[in-house]
């Protein structure tokens, strides 16, 4: 007997909470996994004005593993173009970005 196939949302309903469900969930396990691990830049974070206050909490390289887990949500995997170009400083951003540019890619997919 095989595995109970995935639910698939119906083509015309953009399953808007489930995907920023999976995209606050996966940031939760990249924090927790990163404060596992410690930062080794923790030091040069606490001095105002160095070049890690511009960088990302999580980067476009690192973001791109979260579309396996939209795959699950979505039904297909959303091409890597729906990553924001260098990172993500926030959780909300992630979420409210991410979420807006699969919703696109989704409606035109299923229109």
């Amino acid at each position: 007997m095989g595995l109970p196939a995935p639910k698939i949302p119906s083509p015309g309903r953009f399953p808007k909470t489930e995907v920023e469900t999976a995209l606050r969930t996966w940031w939760k396990e990249q924090e927790g996994s990163s404060a596992r691990y410690g930062d080794p830049f923790s030091d040069a974070r606490a001095k105002s004005g160095t070049v890690f206050d511009i960088l990302p909490k999580v980067s476009s390289q690192e973001a791109v593993t979260v579309l396996l887990k939209l795959e699950k949500v979505l039904g297909y995997e959303p091409p890597t173009s729906v990553i924001k170009r260098g990172g993500y400083k926030t959780c909300d951003e992630f979420v409210q970005d991410l979420t807006a540019r699969v919703s696109e890619g989704y409606s035109k997919k299923h229109s």
